[in-house]
């Protein structure tokens, strides 16, 4: 009779820790969903970072205070935290943003080229004082920039991009 008490008494011990567990799980993977649905692309990487240092910081402190046990259970997530405001100049060529009806209404952006260079196949990359940076979609592109030149990029159809400068223009795409 007393191993079927002991036997009894550690099944529900552990039922209890899986339960315990499976909540744990379940806050986790509803804070990593939430995350999920962010559609800007800089805020759902931030909320993503906060889970995940979250569950870092809860297992540091679980293991301090029991070091010779394992873990029994992941810590609940807390929400997302928020972030900045993106400029919708910050926000022009980046990915993501293919919903018209989300698209903001900046047609065009004016910049002055920082940096020139190459790619293998000869497509030119430029980057512009706001930090963003711009890529040839050819390698047989007219364009020809240097350093503080003065560039316009206005979007065109479907998403496209076009860089204008001295005259010319070049079919581009934002890398960063």
């Amino acid at each position: 009779m007393n191993r079927w008490i002991s036997e009894a008494t550690v099944a529900v011990a552990l039922a209890c820790a899986c339960f315990s567990l499976a909540q744990a799980a379940e806050d986790t993977n509803d804070a990593l969903l939430t995350c999920a649905k962010e559609t800007d692309e800089a805020r759902r990487l931030r909320c993503f970072d906060a889970v995940v240092a979250d569950l870092r910081r809860a297992a540091a402190a679980s293991a301090a205070a029991r070091p010779s046990a394992p873990v029994a259970s992941p810590p609940a997530a807390s929400a997302p935290v928020a972030a900045p405001a993106i400029s919708r100049e910050e926000k022009f060529g980046a990915r993501g943003n293919l919903d018209p009806a989300r698209r903001e209404a900046l047609s065009e952006i004016n910049g002055k080229v920082t940096e020139v260079g190459t790619l293998a196949h000869g497509e030119f990359v430029v980057t512009l004082d706001n930090g963003q940076v711009w890529v040839a979609k050819t390698a047989t592109s007219k364009v020809k920039v240097k350093v503080g030149d003065a560039v316009t990029i206005e979007a065109g159809a479907l998403g496209s991009y076009t860089l204008i400068a001295n005259g010319r223009s070049s079919k581009v795409s934002r890398v960063r």
